[in-house]
């Protein structure tokens, strides 16, 4: 991560060892195992990509997370080296699957963990409480001899608060310390049964299939019946051995006596038809 115009690409390896404790005797800490800048020249983008191609050999991570806003040329040329490496044991191998490139304008998708709703978050002031939570529970360990990303910790401040809540940031002389919040982010995203701080969203990605649904077939000549008792016989039985709708015959609706105040065919029961109650029923076609 780096400002091209005015700091220098910085890196950190950030490793979860399950085995630290912290000061209230809680195992899991995540270390800063190793914190590294390339120091600005003609070729500064091209060296901090060798950079972490190295370092990608050397450690192996799980994941790369690169700010996107200003290493989106890193990014792409990682994803080249990595398609077009084949031996497993190059230090290239997987970069196109392991280097991931996050905005931090941009929204990310959690599942809230009380109420199970997805929910988006603005990423950098959601990295930003991460890596407070993790601090205020003691479960960091950095080098005390850095002090550069000590004073960086140390000078870190909210500038303005804007009117819907979103806060700005310290924007100078932090990227040491953005690098370890965007790692912080990458152990809270990718493996946030480590953090324990938030539920990870997965999107479903199945259908379940129900099984069909069974389609009685008349089955004439079975016996010797005439058409409409093969008719008859198929709407009734058939039909409930299938747990389908159950038919019945009734009289026909063309014989029954209709009532002429316009009401329905049920005697007793009148639905007016509009304001004119005394005109005749008009008789539907059959």
């Amino acid at each position: 991560m780096w400002d091209k115009y005015s700091s220098t690409p910085q890196i950190i390896v950030l490793e979860y060892d399950p085995t630290a404790t912290n000061s209230h005797g809680d195992k899991g800490m995540f270390k800063v195992i190793m914190r590294d800048s390339v120091p600005r020249s003609d070729f500064t983008l091209d060296n901090a990509v060798n950079k972490i191609v190295e370092f990608n050999g050397i450690y192996r991570p799980a994941y790369i997370y690169v700010d996107r806003g200003f290493g989106e040329y890193q990014l792409e040329i990682l994803h080249k080296k990595g398609k077009e490496c084949k031996d497993p044991t190059a230090p290239e191998f997987g970069l196109d699957k392991i280097a991931k490139g996050i905005h931090f304008g941009s929204k990310i998708d959690l599942r809230d963990p009380g109420t199970g709703e997805v929910v988006k978050k603005d990423v950098k002031p959601f990295m930003v409480g991460q890596t407070n939570i993790l601090l205020e529970r003691d479960r960091i360990i950095l080098n005390e001899n850095d002090k550069v990303l000590w004073r960086q910790m140390e000078n870190y401040q909210v500038v303005k608060v804007s009117v819907d809540g979103k806060p700005t940031y310290t924007s100078v002389n932090e990227h040491a310390l953005d690098a370890l919040m965007l790692s912080v982010l990458a152990m809270t995203l990718e493996f946030p049964e480590l953090a324990k701080i938030v539920q990870k969203f997965e999107p479903n990605r199945s259908m379940a299939l129900a099984s069909a649904i069974p389609r009685p077939e008349a089955s004439f000549g079975e016996k010797n019946r005439s058409d409409q008792e093969e008719k008859e016989y198929f709407m009734t039985s058939r039909m409930r051995e299938n747990n389908s709708q159950t038919w019945n015959k009734v009289d026909d609706l063309r014989k029954s006596k209709r009532d002429r105040r316009g009401g329905s065919f049920m005697r007793g029961t009148i639905a007016p038809r509009g304001r004119g109650q005394k005109k005749p029923f008009s008789r539907p076609k059959f």
